[in-house]
């Protein structure tokens, strides 16, 4: 059984043809007035999804991910109060089957915020960024490293007098951020 949003007879047909039967969301949906069924909320050790590690801190492997997991990470952020809300635009950039960005769109889901998806060619980051305007974008440390380098190569490549006024802007802004720090 498959679902598609929008259904033509030629991709009725394309099933028929394929021995399945297609089905659009609005099917669905009237079935199951049709047929009512009891909710059955799954145990907190249910499997919710699995993920394939990329093998960063070892081998590639299958990871068995369970509600509890899932809900143990969304309520850590409430429990840190890292919120978003109904007005908030999140930037997904990392693939789908990150956990963490996972994690991050049930959030946004949950709290009615908006979210966009990047095109998926990294040379198009900013250019999406710049279209989206988002208010949160959750990063990973492969990506703020990445970032960090590309910077420090800039200012390294630059004049001595640039190198002079990044390095006080950047003292400047570490000192703001620690006393911030000691103020919460």
């Amino acid at each position: 059984v498959l679902t598609c949003p929008v259904l033509s007879d030629h991709h009725r047909a394309l099933a028929r043809k394929g021995g399945l039967k297609l089905y659009s969301l609005l099917d669905l949906e009237k079935l199951g007035f049709r047929y009512p069924q009891p909710h059955l909320p799954p145990d907190p050790e249910d499997v919710a999804t699995f993920s394939y590690t990329s093998g960063t801190t070892g081998g590639p492997k299958g990871a068995l991910l369970t509600h509890r997991n899932f809900l143990t990470v969304y309520c850590a952020g409430k429990a840190l109060e890292v919120e978003n809300f109904p007005d908030d635009i999140h930037f997904s950039y990392l693939p789908l089957p990150h956990v963490f960005e996972r994690v991050m769109l049930l959030a946004v889901l949950g709290n009615g915020a908006a979210m966009g998806f990047w095109q998926g060619a990294p040379e198009k980051l900013v250019d999406d960024m710049q279209a989206l305007r988002p208010t949160c974008m959750p990063a990973v440390p492969r990506v703020l490293n990445r970032m960090y380098d590309k910077v420090m190569a800039g200012v390294r490549a630059s004049s001595p007098l640039k190198q002079a006024l990044f390095q006080r802007a950047y003292a400047a802004k570490l000192r703001e951020l620690e006393e911030r720090c000691e103020l919460s």
